[in-house]
C-alpha cells in the first residue's frame, strides 16, 4: 500500500513539473496561452489525481506556480463538487477567486464564484448562494459571456419562484430573457423559455406562459423526444387550464405520442388523465373511455401517486354519471373519498381549496341519490312491463308464473329499498361529515375575517398614512414602526396558532417527546416573546430549578409557554410583574404563570376550558382575542397526559396552571442538555 501510495506522489510530482516548465515555456517564447486552453490542459491533468484526498492535493497546489495554481484550483474544486469534504473545495475556490483577480481573468473569478454558489445552494445556505452568484452575474457581464450571465439569472429566478418571491422571480426571469438573444447554447435557451413559462403558468398568466411555449416550438431549438413531450404536455396543460378543450387535447396528443416512446410511465399516466379530463369536459365519450381504460391497463404495474389517483377518481365520477353507470360512481365517489381522507399533507390555503371542493360534491351526492331513485322507477315499470307482456302472451303461463313474479318482485324491493336505506345512511353520514368541515371553514374563516383584517389593515392605514404625509419627525417614525411591529407580531402570533390549530384537527402533529431542560427553553421562549411584543415595561420573574430534566416535546412546551406568557402580557399593567414557576412533585411537573392584571369572574374560570370554541374576555388593554391559544394549550397539555386549570381574582391578577407526567429523567448530563436546547 505505502509503495503504491509513492509511486503516485511521484507521478503527480512529476505530471506537475512537466506542466509548469511547459507553461514558462509557453510564455517565454512568446506564445498565447488563454484561459480555455489553460482549463482544458489543467483538467486532463486532474484525471490522474482520482483517488486523491483533497487536502492532500490542496497540498501540492500550494507549492505550484502562481500562474497555474488558481486553475488547479478550479479545475479540481469542480471534479469534487459532490464529495464529503465541502469545505476544502470551497476554501479552494476562494483561493482561486483571488489569484483570478491578482491576474485580472476575470472569467476565471465568474467561475470560481460561480461552484462556490453551487456548493452554498447544495448545502441549504441561501443568502451566501444568491450572494455569490450575483457576484459571478457581475464578472461574467464583464467578459460578455451571455450564455453563463442567463443561465444565472435564470437560477436566481427559479430559486424565488419555489420561495414565492414572485416579484423577485420576475425580475431575474425577465434579465434571462432579455439576453437570451446573444445566447449561443440552445439548451440554455430552451431552460430559460421553459423555466420562465412555468413560472407565469405558476401564476396564471397563460397567455404569456403559452407564448414562451411556442417560442420554444418556433425558434431554431433542436430538442429530444423527452424535451418535445414536455414543452407540448405543458402547452396542452396550459390550454386545458383556459378551458381551450380542443388546443388542450391537441397538444396533449402530441405529447402522449412522444412520451409513450419513453419509460416515463408516471409522466405519461398524468398526460393520460389530462386527455380524459378533456374528452370528459369535449363529451366525447369514446375517447373518455379509450383514455380510461389505458389509463387503468398502464397504471397496473405502477404505484401511482396519491394526487394523480386522486384526480383521476375524481374525473372518473363525471365520466360514469354521463354514461348512467350509477354503481359505478358510487363506488368510485367512495373510494376517492377514502383516498382524500387518507393524504396527510396538505398545505392550510390547500385545505380551503379542498372544502371548496365538497361543496361540489356535495351537489354530486345529491345528483346521484336523485339517479338511484329515477333509476328505482326505471327497473319497476320494466318489471310491470315484463309481467304484462307475459298476460298478453299465455293466459296460463300467467297462473304459473305471476306468483313466481310477484314472489321475486317483493324480494327485489325488499333488497333495492335495504340497499337504498344502506346508500341513504352512507350519503347521511358523508354530508355529516361535510357539514363538520363547513363549521371548521366558517370558524377559521371568521378568525381570518374578524383577527386578521384589523391587524393587517392597521398596516396598511399606517403605511399610507407614512406616504402622505410630506414630512415625519424621527419620533413619529419610530412610533409608526413600534406600531407597526405590535400589529405584525400580533397577525404573527395569531397565523401561528391558526396552523397549529388546523394541523391539529388533521392528526399533522406528532407527539415527540425528548428529554429537555426547562430552564433555558422556557427562558428563551419568554425573552423571544419580551422582544417581540412586550412595551409597558412588564418584568418577568423565574422560580425554575435549574436542573430539572423532563420528557416533553419541546414544540409544543414552546407553544403553550408562549400562548401563556402572551395572554400574561396582553393583561398585566404598565410596569407589572409575571412570575413563572416550576414545582417538581412525586410523578409530575407542574407549571405556573403569574400575572397582576384584572383578573377573571369564577363563572368565567369555570367556563373558559369546557367548550372547544373560540372564547375571549374584554380589556381596555387590548382588543378581544380568538381562543385559540388557550385551546392549543389544553390540547397539547392533555397530550402530555396532564392537565390546566386556571386560579383567578378579580383586581388581584390570574393564575394559569399545567400538570405534565414525570417520566422519571436522569439529570447526569444536564449541562449537555441545556447546551442543545439553547442552540
Amino acid at each position: 500500500m505505502k509503495y503504491a501510495i509513492t509511486i503516485f506522489v511521484s507521478r503527480f510530482c512529476v505530471l506537475l513539473l512537466l506542466l509548469v516548465l511547459n507553461v514558462h515555456k509557453c510564455y517565454s517564447e512568446g506564445t498565447s496561452v488563454d484561459y480555455l486552453s489553460r482549463k482544458k490542459l489543467v483538467a486532463e491533468e486532474i484525471k490522474s489525481f482520482d483517488g486523491s484526498k483533497p487536502d492532500s492535493v490542496f497540498e501540492h497546489l500550494s507549492n505550484t506556480d502562481d500562474s497555474v495554481r488558481p486553475y488547479y484550483y478550479l479545475e479540481y474544486a469542480k471534479s469534487q463538487l459532490n464529495c464529503s469534504e465541502n469545505q476544502l473545495v470551497e476554501k479552494m475556490l476562494l483561493l482561486g477567486v483571488e489569484e483570478f483577480k491578482l491576474a485580472n481573468e476575470y472569467q476565471g473569478v465568474a467561475d470560481c464564484l460561480y461552484y462556490l454558489a453551487k456548493i452554498k445552494r447544495s448545502n441549504g445556505d441561501v443568502e451566501p448562494f444568491i450572494y455569490r452568484l450575483k457576484e459571478a452575474i457581475s464578472y461574467y457581464e464583464k467578459v460578455e459571456k451571455w450564455d453563463m450571465v442567463t443561465i444565472s439569472n435564470m437560477t436566481l429566478g427559479n430559486h424565488f419562484s419555489k420561495i414565492r418571491n414572485n416579484s423577485l422571480a420576475d425580475n431575474y426571469y425577465i434579465l434571462a430573457l432579455n439576453d437570451l438573444n446573444k445566447v449561443t447554447n440552445t439548451q440554455y435557451r430552451y431552460a430559460v423559455l421553459l423555466n420562465t413559462a412555468n413560472h407565469y403558468n405558476r401564476l396564471k398568466r397563460f397567455d404569456k406562459a403559452l407564448s414562451l411555449y411556442l417560442q420554444i416550438l418556433e425558434n431554431d431549438i433542436k430538442l429530444s423526444d423527452r424535451q418535445c413531450a414536455q414543452v407540448m404536455n405543458n402547452i396542452g396543460s396550459t390550454y386545458l387550464l383556459k378551458s381551450d378543450w380542443d388546443n388542450a387535447n391537441l397538444y396533449l396528443s402530441k405529447a402522449l405520442s412522444y412520451k409513450e416512446k419513453g419509460t416515463d410511465t408516471i409522466s405519461t399516466l398524468h398526460t393520460l388523465q389530462n386527455l380524459f379530463k378533456v374528452s370528459i369536459n369535449n363529451d366525447s365519450i369514446v375517447n373518455a373511455h379509450k383514455y380510461y381504460t389505458h389509463f387503468i391497463q398502464l397504471s397496473k404495474t405502477q404505484k401511482l401517486p396519491s394526487n394523480l389517483k386522486l384526480d383521476f377518481q375524481y374525473n372518473a365520477i363525471d365520466y360514469f354519471a354521463s354514461i348512467n353507470e350509477l354503481d359505478s360512481v358510487i363506488a368510485v365517489f367512495k373510494a376517492y373519498n377514502i383516498l382524500k381522507d387518507s393524504i396527510a399533507e396538505i398545505a392550510f390555503s390547500d385545505k380551503l381549496i379542498e372544502m371548496q371542493k365538497s361543496f361540489e360534491l356535495k351537489e354530486k351526492d345529491q345528483e346521484i341519490a336523485l339517479l338511484q331513485k329515477e333509476d328505482a322507477l326505471n327497473q319497476a315499470r320494466l318489471k310491470t312491463k315484463n309481467v304484462l307482456i307475459a298476460v298478453i302472451g299465455s293466459f296460463l303461463l300467467i297462473l304459473i308464473l305471476v306468483g313466481y313474479l310477484i314472489n321475486r318482485q317483493r324480494k327485489e324491493l325488499a333488497q333495492s329499498r335495504r340497499r337504498l336505506l344502506r346508500q341513504k345512511e352512507d350519503i347521511s353520514g358523508m354530508n355529516d361529515q361535510l357539514r363538520v368541515s363547513n363549521l371548521a371553514k366558517d370558524r377559521i374563516l371568521s378568525v381570518i375575517g374578524h383577527d386578521l383584517r384589523g391587524p393587517v389593515g392597521g398596516l396598511k392605514e399606517l403605511i399610507e398614512l407614512y406616504m402622505e404625509l410630506p414630512e415625519y419627525e424621527p419620533n413619529d417614525i419610530k412610533n409608526l414602526l413600534k406600531t407597526a411591529r405590535e400589529s405584525s407580531t400580533s397577525t404573527y402570533h395569531l397565523l401561528e396558532n391558526l396552523l397549529s390549530w388546523a394541523n391539529s384537527q388533521r392528526g399533522d402533529i406528532v407527539f415527540n417527546p425528548v428529554a429537555t431542560p426547562l430552564a433555558p427553553l422556557i427562558k428563551q421562549s419568554v425573552q423571544l416573546l419580551d422582544r417581540s411584543i412586550n412595551v409597558r415595561n412588564v418584568r418577568f420573574e423565574y422560580d425554575i430549578p435549574q436542573a430539572l430534566v423532563i420528557q416533553v416535546d419541546m414544540n409544543m412546551l414552546r407553544t403553550i409557554i408562549r400562548n401563556l406568557v402572551s395572554n400574561a402580557l396582553k393583561y398585566s399593567p404598565d410596569n407589572g410583574l409575571i412570575k413563572i414557576m416550576v414545582q417538581n412533585e412525586a410523578n409530575q411537573v407542574k407549571f405556573c404563570i403569574c400575572d397582576q392584571g384584572k383578573g377573571m369572574t369564577a363563572d368565567e374560570t369555570q367556563n373558559i376550558f369546557k367548550k372547544k370554541e373560540t372564547y375571549f374576555i374584554g380589556s381596555e388593554l387590548t382588543a378581544k382575542g380568538t381562543g385559540l391559544g388557550l385551546i392549543l394549550c389544553k390540547e397539547f397539555v392533555e397530550r402530555h397526559g396532564g392537565s390546566i386549570w386556571i386560579n383567578s381574582e378579580e383586581g388581584v391578577g390570574t393564575q394559569v396552571w399545567f400538570s405534565i407526567q414525570q417520566k422519571g429523567v436522569s439529570t447526569t448530563k444536564v449541562n449537555e442538555l441545556q447546551s442543545s436546547a439553547a442552540q
